[in-house]
């Protein structure tokens, strides 16, 4: 099937990314994970809530960023096709 058919069947899915919990991204997640355990363990209540909210905008932020980074490379990718594409050769 081709892509614009995958897409339009909602097959596509950008925003979800696979990794392997062994590899570098994984290690780095896992290792996140842990750092984030034990500096909640050391917080009091006030401060678990102001990390609480740290943790939203922070999520909110890399939200917008990776849209932002997904139609930036998208563009990029379709100007690099239209280049390719194109007959005029310097």
């Amino acid at each position: 099937m081709h892509i614009l058919d995958e897409l339009y069947n909602g097959n596509v899915h950008p925003a979800e990314y696979r990794f392997s919990k062994d590899g570098t991204y994984g290690k780095a997640l896992k290792n996140a994970a842990e750092a984030e355990a034990k500096l909640t363990r050391s917080l009091n209540d006030d401060q678990k809530a102001l990390l609480d909210q740290f943790r939203q905008c922070q999520m909110e932020a890399d939200l917008i960023d990776n849209f932002h980074a997904f139609r930036s490379g998208f563009r990029l990718g379709a100007q690099i096709m239209m280049d390719v594409l194109s007959d005029s050769q310097a």
